[in-house]
């Protein structure tokens, strides 16, 4: 393991042990998880020009944690989901891989599209969504 794959290990560890003492987290915790994910696989990933200068520290698509390994943690958190989903198609993550990555975590996103539609339906406030996120879910779904 290099020393910038131990430091990825060690900032998703501390993040999580962060989320789960911090009692008066307004969402701080998980916005860091997901900009983590998104630094992992959209501009850490190993498909860098070799002009780039992030491709020295370029990880490879074995260097854990992997895009499943961050969705895998949102298994359940439909908010969560659709909010990681349209940040990472934002940030240009490939929606073949992210595609891959529900499948293989077996997240079905029809099934979560649809309970995230439900509530916004029942009351957008509280909902934690946008249409903008489920307009975003609904694009791999095509």
């Amino acid at each position: 393991m290099t020393v910038l794959e131990g430091l990825l290990c060690s900032l998703v560890e501390t993040v999580n042990e962060m989320a789960s003492i911090d009692h008066s987290d307004q969402g701080y915790w998980g916005d860091a998880l997901r900009h983590l994910a998104i630094r992992r696989t959209a501009w850490l990933g190993s498909k860098q020009s070799e002009s780039s200068p992030v491709a020295a520290v370029a990880f490879d698509d074995t260097t854990r944690p992997t895009l499943e390994d961050f969705v895998r943690r949102l298994r359940g958190d439909v908010q969560g989901l659709m909010g990681f989903i349209e940040v990472a198609l934002r940030n240009r993550v490939d929606p073949v891989k992210l595609k891959q990555a529900l499948d293989v975590v077996y997240i079905d996103l029809r099934k979560e599209s649809a309970l995230a539609e439900r509530l916004i339906t029942l009351d957008p406030k509280r909902a934690g969504m946008t249409q903008e996120q489920l307009a975003a879910a609904a694009t791999l779904l095509n």
